[in-house]
């Protein structure tokens, strides 16, 4: 029994020496796509709040894979880096999407969870010269006009595209989904009052209010959102289904330790707490700056899978694994 007692002892000692000894070595932090964008600004904005906080013992360094809608880094991370410990990555609506759309050879199933820590919802804007006042204005027309009203989005299988189909199931009225190439050229097209709507991020749509070119007609939060008070959310105007935020968080490879899951998850809770984050990111982008435990982030992953597959589904154009 005393030897028994001894070797349990060993192997707790060895356990924490091994978790405290994490991370030996500088992280890797795979962006998905080009240098400037959302999920760069999310990525750099966080590594920045864990080094103010001195989060971590050592550097993240941030390396930009773009390609294929962020098929390409998560492919890298999932494919080339199983099992690694010092390789993390970043998520956006494509890293579910695109699975979905039969676009990439990775699922969310080939990563490990490590923490949530921003959701950016969306607002549906209009030309500020539209006849549509409110959001009522625009599907009173959509009714009047059968199939003739048509909302500009970022891609058939982006997140405008799941909230267009969550407001024309709640309001049971068809409207038409038009495909560019960006959130700049559907801005554009609803400015040439090519469409009649978008959707957008709440801090484009800000700048184009404050400029009076734009109108917002609701925000598919919960609740308001401080930075942008007037706005109603859809939930307030009769339409509870229409709620999305993409979900922004940290993943890393299937097969990383849980050790290093959990000394990665500690890290950037500090990071979110932290008035660089809070004031640099989360209050700067308008987004939800909320901190989701490996857990409970596992979990949401899961389910927004499941959430827009099954959207898709109904549309005909899910081709990826359930």
């Amino acid at each position: 029994m005393k030897k028994l007692c001894l070797a349990l002892a060993a192997v707790t000692l060895l356990a924490g020496t091994a978790l405290a000894a994490y991370p030996e070595r500088s992280v890797t932090l795979v962006v998905p796509f080009s240098a400037g964008g959302g999920s760069d600004v999310m990525a750099r904005s966080l590594v920045a709040a864990m080094e103010a906080e001195k989060a971590l013992p050592v550097t993240i360094v941030i390396e930009n894979k773009p390609g294929g809608s962020g098929t390409v880094g998560w492919s890298y991370v999932a494919k080339k880096h199983q099992g690694d410990n010092y390789v993390i990555t970043t998520t956006s609506g494509s890293f579910w999407n695109t699975a979905i759309a039969g676009q990439s050879p990775v699922n969310y199933r080939d990563f490990v969870a490590i923490a949530g820590v921003a959701m950016d919802p969306l607002t549906l804007v209009v030309n500020a010269d539209s006849p549509y006042k409110t959001l009522k204005d625009l599907l009173d027309a959509a009714k009047a006009s059968p199939d003739k009203l048509v909302f500009a989005g970022t891609s058939a299988y982006a997140g405008d595209r799941v909230c267009l189909e969550m407001l024309k199931k709640e309001s049971g009225i068809d409207i038409k989904h038009l495909s560019f190439k960006g959130g700049a050229e559907t801005t554009m097209a609803v400015l040439g009052n090519h469409v009649a709507a978008s959707w957008s991020n709440p801090s484009e749509a800000a700048g184009m209010l404050e400029s009076k070119k734009l109108r917002v007609l609701a925000v598919t939060t919960e609740e308001r959102l401080p930075e942008l008070p007037d706005v109603p959310t859809f939930k307030e105007l009769g339409h509870p289904g229409v709620i999305y935020a993409d979900l922004r968080g940290v993943m890393g490879p299937k097969g990383m330790s849980p050790e290093a899951v959990k000394v990665i998850a500690e890290a950037v809770k500090k990071a979110c707490a932290s008035e660089v984050w809070q004031n640099k990111y989360v209050k700067a982008n308008m987004v939800i700056g909320k901190y989701i435990p490996t857990e409970a982030w596992a979990k949401a992953v899961e389910e927004q899978h499941y959430k827009f597959y099954d959207i898709f589904a109904s549309l005909g154009m899910a081709k990826g694994a359930r």
